[in-house]
This record gives structure tokens, C-alpha cells and sequence, in this order.
């Protein structure tokens, strides 16, 4: 697109700028804008709803990861969770973390009762077997490992919706995980 077309399309309201030297379509999601505005990913419960599963409530701002290090004024910061974490290449293309990573980040990062609707329901959708995450588990910091075993070891596909999934979280949290969901 040269110059002229760009410029044409900002007057026309067909494109927006996000930040120097990147733009969008006007109709583009908050969290999708935010991620571009700055150079990050989408993340954490933002990257649950980009990839359409349940959450206990959607977040109250877009959930955006951004690269280690990477220095952002307050004031673009602002009305974005922002946190700093390792961020591939191919995560920043995608410009929303993967299923595994997207599962693995709010089980160490959000409380059980946030966290466990949104592992159910990867389950539920197919994006993320038991096995890889058991498997993940030996690989994340110690940082939030014990929180996140909590969740990956009590995800299942067997809760109906977010709700059930909530007060599955807060049954493990009173008594240890001994309800199970749906029995016939």
C-alpha cells in the first residue's frame, strides 16, 4: 500500500493507527488493537476469549504480553494488564498466545476460580490434552509452579460451562479435589 492509499484510508476511516508506523482496521477487537499498539501478544483471559472458550467473567481490559525488557510509557499502558514475559517470534506474528501457552500463563498467574473455567474448557474444545498438560508442568519457573499444578492436574472436559468449573475450583480450595463433575 503506498503513501497516498494509506493516507486516503485513514481519511476515509478504513484504517486506524495503532502506534508509529502500524495500523488497522477500524473494526479490529480492543485487545487485538492494544496487542499491536504495543508490539505485544494477547494474552491471559483475552487469549482465552480469542480462542472462544468459557471464562468465570471476561477480564475488565485487555490482557496483553509484551517481550522482556521492552520499556512502554505509562500512558500507553493505559487501560491495559500489561506483563512481561519471554514472547516468541511466532507468538508475535499470531499476535495471541497459543492454547498451552494461553493455559499455562493464567494457571501460574489468576486464582484457581479464574483459572480452572479456562482449562475446562481448553479440554472441552479439544485445544489442550491431559497429557501435554502433565507434561508442561516439569517445564514452568518456579514462579507459580504449584498454583498452576493445582489447575493443570484438576482440568477436565467433563464440567458442562464455566460456572460448574467454578464451583468445582472452590470445592478443591475447602475440601482438595475430591468432586467430580457429572455423575450419571
Amino acid at each position: 500500500m503506498s503513501r497516498h492509499q494509506l493516507q486516503r484510508a485513514l481519511a476515509e476511516a478504513r484504517a486506524v493507527r495503532a502506534a508509529h508506523g502500524r495500523y488497522c482496521l477500524p473494526n479490529l477487537d480492543q485487545a487485538m488493537m492494544a496487542a499491536v499498539r504495543l508490539n505485544g501478544v494477547i494474552g491471559h483471559r483475552s487469549a482465552a476469549l480469542a480462542h472462544g472458550w468459557e471464562l468465570r467473567r471476561p477480564p475488565p481490559e485487555p490482557e496483553i504480553i509484551v517481550p522482556r525488557h521492552r520499556d512502554i510509557l505509562q500512558a500507553k499502558r493505559q487501560g491495559v494488564a500489561v506483563r512481561w514475559r519471554a514472547v516468541s517470534a511466532a507468538e508475535l506474528e499470531a499476535r495471541v498466545t497459543p492454547p498451552l501457552r494461553t493455559v499455562l500463563d493464567v494457571a501460574r498467574d489468576l486464582p484457581l476460580e479464574e483459572a480452572l473455567p479456562i482449562a475446562d474448557s481448553a479440554r472441552r474444545a479439544g485445544a489442550i490434552s491431559p497429557r501435554e498438560m502433565r507434561g508442561a508442568i516439569a517445564g514452568l519457573p518456579r514462579t507459580g509452579r504449584s498454583r498452576a499444578e493445582t489447575v493443570l492436574l484438576n482440568a477436565s472436559a467433563a464440567p458442562a460451562n464455566a460456572f460448574e468449573s467454578t464451583l468445582r475450583a472452590h470445592c478443591i480450595e475447602a475440601v482438595g479435589p475430591l468432586m467430580v463433575p457429572q455423575v450419571s
